[in-house]
């Protein structure tokens, strides 16, 4: 199999998307690669049915799962929020290549650049690989090549300069045995391994979180769970009492029971009249505080799983822009640290040979992330 002609290329960019708006549970829906968190069959049982396949809490969860978590899904839209922001600029040492190549901010298919690199990012976030489909030229000596030195033969040189990039859904390619990437051909039908150079796999620095943080995920899930159960009905566990022998049925205690509850779940059920042969015990005591430390401490977990300062998941930092933000000791170790590794996965993977010339680099310019304002001062209004 060669690569891919721009008819080819545009034709697997639509049926990428189609894929990709379809959903997981919508249409087809090729297997998922067992080997990169999970399979098709324990994203339905679980999120549709609620049937939790395996007693192991290290068992990789669903996407789903992950994304109904508060801090998961706070650390993945402040990456996101930056890094589709942020263009991605050539350079050839110190000085910015001229002109750039269009691939970088430009795209013949339906998805733009900045949902290619949302895509890609959540891929390497959740599952730790990601994949793109590349379109390229014809082969021959191209701008930025080192002339002194022989092209290998996994260079642009060799392999003709990139034209247009398309990411392709996680569920529709996969690793075979010997490590080439395959895509989806049907349900149960795999290609064969693609030609080198056809394709970029973007591979994360850390274990893809659905599978590294699983019991993080669970336990913060098992909590959203309480706190949902306890807003219900925000008071300790209640035991209606029965001081008389009065022979009820079992029938009729659950009927009593659910009138309870159906009185406590109205808006004037604080207060309750009760029979005088039922007798209210509160068993325990009030939980929120706890339940309220537990969501604290998942925060900073997930802040640890993902390397992002704790401050930024907290929920006390302003979420308008994180160039505008008053932490500044947040925002300095988000740059530093957390922000870096997310960004070197792509920066590195896109600055190597096959993808451009040598001596030519590939960054993320997050020069407006840098750029912080005087504090006092806003955007000029108009009288």
């Amino acid at each position: 199999m060669g690569f891919f002609s721009t008819p080819a290329f545009l034709k697997i960019a639509d049926w990428a998307a189609e894929q990709d708006r379809a959903g997981v549970v919508k249409g087809f829906v090729s297997p998922m690669n067992a080997d990169l968190g999970g399979g098709i069959q324990e994203v339905v049982l679980h999120d549709i049915f609620g049937v939790d396949v395996t007693e192991d809490p290290n068992t990789p969860v669903s996407r789903a799962m992950g994304m109904r978590q508060p801090a998961f899904a706070r650390a993945r839209g402040i990456l996101l929020s930056v890094l589709t922001r942020s263009p991605l600029v050539a350079w050839r040492g110190a000085e910015r290549l001229e002109p750039q190549p269009k691939w970088l901010s430009r795209t013949d298919t339906g998805i733009s650049p900045q949902k290619r690199m949302a895509d890609s990012l959540d891929d390497v976030f959740w599952r730790k690989h990601a994949l793109w489909i590349v379109l390229r030229g014809g082969t021959g000596t191209t701008s930025g090549t080192d002339v002194d030195a022989a092209p290998s033969p996994l260079s642009v040189a060799k392999l003709g300069p990139i034209l247009d990039a398309v990411h392709m859904p996680y569920d529709l390619w996969k690793f075979d045995t010997f490590g080439n990437v395959i895509v989806s051909l049907g349900p149960d039908r795999w290609s064969e391994p693609l030609p080198v150079g056809s394709y970029i796999v973007f591979e994360g620095f850390q274990d893809g979180l659905l599978a590294m943080a699983a019991s993080v995920i669970r336990t913060s899930d098992g909590i959203q769970r309480s706190i949902a159960a306890r807003a219900k009905s925000p008071v300790p566990l209640i035991d209606l009492h029965l001081t008389e022998a009065m022979g009820l049925t079992r029938a009729e205690k659950e009927q009593l029971r659910a009138d309870w509850v159906r009185a406590r779940n109205d808006p004037d059920g604080a207060v309750a009249v009760t029979p005088h042969n039922v007798e209210v015990n509160a068993l325990g005591s009030d939980t929120s505080e706890f339940l309220d430390q537990a969501r604290n401490s998942q925060r900073l977990d997930a802040a640890n799983m993902t390397q992002l300062p704790a401050g930024l998941l907290d929920g006390t930092t302003s979420t308008a822009s994180l160039t505008y933000s008053t932490k500044e000791g947040n925002r300095v170790e988000f740059l530093d640290y957390g922000l870096n590794m997310w960004r070197t996965v792509f920066e590195s993977r896109l600055s190597m040979d096959d993808v451009t010339p040598a001596g030519t680099r590939i960054e993320i310019d997050l020069t407006e992330l840098f750029e912080v304002p005087a504090e006092g001062t806003g955007p000029v209004l108009e009288d």
